[in-house]
């Protein structure tokens, strides 16, 4: 299982941001935000899951992608599919990196035109 809300709580420690940091600069709740990070909600959409990796500084694959449980010996054996679930969820980020780049692009002709 994807531990979205995980990988937020150690990206917002890494950067030494608060709780109550992020949950006004996302404009939610002081308690929404806490129940984000230890409910591990994955009701997150691709937007939320965006703009918090932006405010971490960070790429949304190190949010919903658990490098630590890809590595750790004492992890259960992985079962079927989840390693293709991953393979999709990377795809997913590629697509939206190359989606982003050709948005950007499409500002930077309209702005200059």
């Amino acid at each position: 299982m994807i531990r979205i809300g995980e990988n937020i709580r150690l990206a917002r420690n890494k950067k030494g941001y608060s709780q109550e940091y992020m949950a006004e600069k996302l404009s939610v709740s002081a308690q929404a935000y806490d129940e984000l990070e230890s409910k591990n909600q994955n009701s997150l959409t691709w937007g939320q899951i965006f703009e918090i990796a932006t405010l971490l500084d960070t790429d949304v694959e190190s949010l919903v992608i658990s490098h630590s449980d890809l590595n750790n010996s004492n992890q259960p054996e992985k079962k079927p599919g989840e390693e293709q679930e991953v393979d999709q969820l990377r795809e997913l980020v590629r697509m939206q990196k190359e989606l982003l780049t050709a948005l950007k692009k499409n500002v930077e002709v309209k702005i200059l035109t």
